[in-house]
């Protein structure tokens, strides 16, 4: 299936996709428009988008998308075995593989949550679990490398929140997690004075994330920061500083290690 045709199977099911392109480390999930955030639930939009130039599509997650999240299982072994639970019991669910053989389980919120990372102990290790929602994006088949499991519509959940206690309990750990950090939600249309300073480190990350080069955040932060942050005492030139620490505290050590630590939520 094209990715043309995979937006417009994506449209009719509700959800509002976008074209990626590579990151840094050569995976088709980096947004190509900067601006995706802002993608609204309209045919016209989507379709406008740079779909010439896909190399992979991803789904919007929150209320673009009817609400859509979607939780990221950063384990192989425990996203197969929550694969292999769902199917053995038919549950009613709608899984993908994702390029790293890991898993994503789709939900539909009653209303939409800010996403959150949990750093989650089985069977002696630890990972992250990323509850992805309002403001986040996730590579999806036909992406190269990304697989549907499981094709059934994703349920109907208090929060994705709720979703993944579900998940825990199920699996004998819940309560052994804890959530990472407590950042404002990304992309606010009005960021207040207090705010400020975590919402600029953890939209940065956002950028990071996506593969967006540092001189491109510098400027999509400023032009941000000038547009919807408060202007009582607003000093580019903090935010900016802000943007480069984030860089710097994100840039990889070795596969799997960080500057810093994982101090906010990841996602994109």
């Amino acid at each position: 299936m094209t990715f043309e045709k995979a937006r417009d199977a994506y449209y009719a099911r509700g959800w509002v996709t976008i074209p990626l392109t590579l990151d840094h480390e050569g995976r088709p999930k980096k947004p190509i428009d900067l601006k995706w955030p802002e993608t609204p639930h309209e045919a016209a939009a989507v379709q406008a988008l740079s779909w010439g130039a896909a190399r992979g599509i991803g789904v919007v997650l929150g209320p673009a998308s009817g609400n859509l999240a979607a939780i990221d299982v950063d384990d192989v072994e425990f996203g197969t075995t929550i694969s292999q639970a769902v199917i053995e019991k038919h549950l009613p669910a709608y899984l993908v593989r994702t390029i790293r053989q890991r898993l994503h389980v789709y939900v539909h919120e009653q209303q939409p949550s800010a996403s959150t990372t949990r750093e989650v102990t089985w069977r002696g290790r630890s990972f992250k679990v990323e509850l992805k929602a309002r403001g986040t994006q996730v590579a999806a088949p036909p992406t190269p490398g990304y697989t549907l499991i499981l094709d059934n519509p994703p349920p109907l959940v208090s929060s994705i929140a709720a979703a993944w206690e579900d998940i825990a309990r199920a699996f004998g750990i819940l309560g052994q997690h804890k959530e990472i950090a407590n950042f404002p939600k990304p992309w606010k249309p009005e960021v207040k004075e207090g705010e400020r300073d975590k919402a600029s480190y953890i939209e940065a990350h956002r950028l990071r994330e996506a593969g967006i080069p540092l001189d491109q955040a510098r400027e999509i932060m400023r032009l941000r920061a000038e547009a919807y942050y408060q202007k009582d005492g607003l000093q580019v030139g903090e935010i900016l500083r802000t943007v480069e620490s984030a860089y710097r505290k994100g840039m990889p050590l070795e596969k799997g290690k960080w500057y810093g630590g994982i101090s906010v939520p990841l996602d994109p």
